[in-house]
C-alpha cells in the first residue's frame, strides 16, 4: 500500500498563485500522485479532521495563503506541530518559497513555531515583491546546490535518504536561501560566490528532526530544475520511482 500524503494548497481564490500552482508545480503534484496516495486540501479549515481521517505519513505545504495557515502552523496546539512531534513529516516548498516574507518565515520556523532556528536568508535573482534592495538582483543570477552528506537526516538515514538516489548537485536555479543555526540541518548547501564566510550555515534545502518527526523546507521558487521532484519526494520519505 502506498504511503499517504496530504498536499495543502491554500492560496486566495482567483489569484495568480492558483495559476502558478498548476503551471509551475503541477509536475510535483503528478509525481506525488504516482508515488503516494495523495489528498489535496485547498482550505486550512479542516486540517485537523482531514489528518485524523487520512492518517498521512507526510504533509506538503506547497502554496501561499500563509495568512490563512499561520495560526494553524505556529499556535501552541497547531495540528501540524503536533503531527510532527508524533512522528510525521511536514515539508514547506513550492510557491511558499516565492511568497513568504521574512517575518512569516521566522514565525513558522522560529521559537514560537517549529523552533529549529532557521531564518530567511536571501533570494537569488530578482524578487519583485521585496522592498529590501539587498535581496534584489539581476534575474539571470543563479546558483547551484550540493548534497550535504553530513546532514543529520542523511547520516542517520531516518528517511532512507541514502538509498533515495538523491542528486549530488542541483542545476543552477533561483532559490530562497535559508540560514540555519545548526549546519547539520542543511541537506543541500548553496554554491554562492557571494557567501565567503560561514557558507555551511546557508542552504537551499534544509531539514531537521522535531520530536519524533521532521520538518523541512525546499527553496526552489520556480520548479525549473529537474532535480526538484526527486528531492521533494525524498524529503517526504517517499520511494524514488525506480523503487516502486
Amino acid at each position: 500500500m502506498p504511503p499517504k500524503v496530504i498536499q495543502i494548497s491554500c492560496g486566495p481564490e482567483g489569484s495568480s498563485a492558483k495559476y502558478l500552482l498548476a503551471d509551475n508545480w503541477g509536475r510535483v503534484t503528478k509525481a506525488l500522485q504516482e508515488r503516494a496516495e495523495l489528498s489535496i486540501m485547498e482550505s486550512p479549515d479542516d486540517i485537523g479532521s482531514t489528518m485524523k481521517k487520512i492518517n498521512p505519513s507526510a504533509v506538503i505545504v506547497i502554496e501561499g495563503g500563509i495568512d490563512r495557515l499561520e495560526s494553524r502552523l505556529i499556535a501552541e496546539k497547531s495540528e501540524l506541530k503536533a503531527f510532527v512531534q508524533n512522528g510525521g513529516i511536514v515539508l514547506f516548498c513550492g510557491l511558499i518559497a516565492s511568497i513568504i516574507s521574512k517575518a512569516e518565515f521566522e514565525r513558522i520556523f522560529g521559537e514560537n513555531g517549529f523552533n529549529v532556528g532557521w531564518t530567511f536568508g536571501r533570494y537569488i535573482g530578482y524578487h519583485a515583491g521585496s522592498d529590501d534592495k539587498k535581496v534584489k538582483g539581476h534575474y539571470g543570477n543563479k546558483v547551484k546546490g550540493n548534497l550535504n552528506r553530513n546532514a543529520e537526516v542523511y547520516i542517520n538515514d531516518s528517511l532512507n535518504l541514502q538509498s533515495a538516489q538523491l542528486p549530488d548537485e542541483i542545476d543552477p536555479f533561483r532559490p530562497l536561501v535559508v540560514t540555519v543555526e545548526n549546519p547539520a540541518h542543511v541537506l543541500y548547501s548553496v554554491v554562492d560566490p557571494q557567501v565567503m564566510t560561514r557558507a555551511e550555515y546557508n542552504g537551499v534545502g534544509v531539514m531537521s528532526p522535531v520530536g519524533r518527526g521532521f520538518v523541512g523546507f525546499w527553496g526552489d521558487r520556480d520548479n525549473d530544475v529537474a532535480q526538484t521532484v526527486e528531492v521533494i519526494s525524498a524529503m517526504l520519505g517517499l520511494p524514488c520511482k525506480k523503487q516502486q
